[in-house]
């Protein structure tokens, strides 16, 4: 047994906690840092004072962990560390049985630890616990619930996560010694995606994020900044996740839509580059007992889940691979397969479309502005298919019955709308030359005395659709229907998750 005073023969935690009065530690502070000596030292009693002095004993051995060693105050998130004398990734590693990591999930664990600890020696037990000895000697422990993830609880991260990694990394010139404003620029993105954070930047990138909890990570600055080389090799910038990552224009940047949302989804799911058709068939599609739109492919391999506000996760053989969380104020969140958790603040996926009362100030009329937006959008074809579409309805509406010709002026009306409006994107518009079209067809073949120049204008009309129909993945148009938006997602996370489908949209039956 040791003088009670040492702490040789007890293991100190990495992460320290943070306290209002290191003099007089209340009852809730006390018992944070007695769980975290626990967890660094399993089956110990362990009893913390005041002060946040640890007693630990442990198989007849007693030592006492100084509280200098386990306390921190608010103003030592400044530090380098955070006030912690070891680092925790931000990212945890995904694991398939936490209680029993193979030798390859130890390795990931170990790289991990050791990419935000340089110098120091890490070793990884089975259970995911990781021991840190400093240069100087000073040995720490990283507990495993802080850094390893069980597969079926990775979606989970996407808002349980303490800290989130930008999706874009900063741009400098060296990356093993950054200048005073590339430290600044690393930190502003990071403060973007942890509001309330301190974060202390070092000067090879590597960023210590202390969360208003006390709550400390590091992020590696492999994951924070690149150089020209970087992104010369790279398809969109050399970012954490390589993608076209262009902002989505939304109506409502206050309110944005789930149809909305699903287009940056696409972004995100990277998008469909060399699918240019998506077959909605090759999926099974149910409801489960939370009321979120499950697509499962006919081989069970794919599942993929749509909740109300377009969030998703996409499964295969059992695993979890992507989740893609956008939060009511339209800030993307992306947990992938890896354990990464990638976040985009909302001005970065999102703008506002411009309207004709929002054109720059220049003293303009609003007609003026609906011009300059109109220039960008060509309604040429639209404008022919409501001429034949009205054309049909003068000639044929005779032969209609009620419901069909409700229909007819109904979709006229609608595409009238869309026609007048200045607003209109070009995807919406291509959308509604595709209905009037499809409805055209459909009207020709079930109506037995077409006259000619109907059937012409229905079988141009079936060419026209087929041919949008293959565009239709990349397009996007925002119909405003639910099924719109598991299609747009279901599509994209075919792409992403290389399933090799023969692609075909299915038809809608019905019109609206």
């Amino acid at each position: 047994m040791n003088d009670g005073k040492a702490k040789d023969n007890a293991v100190t935690p990495a992460s320290k906690t943070k306290v209002a009065n290191t003099e007089k530690l209340t009852d809730a502070e006390k018992k944070a840092i007695e769980d975290k000596v626990k967890a660094a030292n399993p089956g110990a009693e362990v009893v913390v004072d005041d002060k946040g002095n640890a007693t630990v004993i442990q198989d007849g051995n007693v030592s006492v962990i100084p509280s200098t060693d386990l306390v921190k105050v608010e103003d030592d998130a400044n530090k380098p560390n955070g006030g912690n004398d070891a680092n925790t990734p931000a990212a945890k590693t995904v694991v398939k049985d936490p209680a029993n990591l193979t030798d390859e999930e130890k390795a990931k664990v170990k790289k991990a630890v050791e990419a935000v600890n340089p110098g120091s020696t890490v070793v990884v037990d089975d259970k995911g616990n990781a021991t840190v000895t400093k240069g100087d000697g000073t040995v720490l422990n990283i507990p495993a619930s802080d850094l390893v993830i069980p597969a079926e609880k990775l979606a989970d991260e996407a808002t349980n996560a303490k800290v989130k990694t930008p999706a874009v990394r900063t741009l400098v010139g060296d990356k093993e010694n950054l200048t005073d404003a590339e430290k600044e620029a690393v930190k502003k993105t990071i403060e973007a995606v942890n509001p309330g954070a301190t974060v202390v930047v070092d000067d090879k990138g590597n960023a210590t994020v202390t969360m208003p909890d006390g709550s400390t990570a590091t992020i590696s600055k492999e994951q924070l900044v690149k150089d020209k080389e970087a992104v010369s090799k790279s398809k969109h910038g050399g970012d954490n996740l390589d993608i076209d990552l262009s902002k989505v224009e939304v109506a409502d940047l206050a309110n944005i839509t789930p149809e909305e949302k699903a287009k940056f989804q696409f972004k995100v799911l990277g998008a469909i580059t060399n699918v240019e058709e998506f077959d909605l068939d090759a999926y099974i599609k149910s409801t489960d007992k939370d009321g979120n739109t499950v697509y499962t492919s006919k081989d069970s391999k794919v599942k993929i889940t749509i909740d109300k506000d377009g969030n998703m996760k996409v499964m295969k053989d059992g695993k979890i691979n992507l989740a893609v969380n956008i939060d009511k104020a339209g800030n993307v969140t992306i947990v992938t397969k890896e354990g990464q958790v990638l976040a985009i603040p909302r001005d970065d996926a999102f703008k506002q479309r411009p309207s004709a009362q929002n054109n720059g100030g220049n003293g303009t009329s609003g007609n003026n502005g609906a011009t300059n937006n109109e220039a960008k959008v060509d309604k040429a074809k639209l404008e022919g298919a409501i001429r034949q579409l009205d054309e049909l309805i003068i000639k044929e509406s005779a032969k209609f019955d009620a419901e069909t010709a409700k229909k007819a002026n109904k979709l006229s009306a609608d595409a009238k709308k869309v026609f007048a409006n200045a607003d209109a994107t070009q995807a919406e518009v291509d959308a509604m030359v595709k209905r009037i079209e499809d409805f055209m067809a459909k009207v020709a073949s079930s109506t037995d005395h077409a006259t000619p120049a109907t059937a012409q204008a229905a079988s141009n009309a079936s060419q026209e659709a087929a041919k949008n129909a293959r565009k239709a993945a990349k397009e996007l148009p925002n119909t405003g229907t639910a099924d719109s938006v598991a299609f747009m997602v279901a599509a994209a996370a075919s792409a992403v998750l290389g399933i090799g489908l023969a692609v075909r949209r299915r038809k809608e039956d019905e019109e609206d």
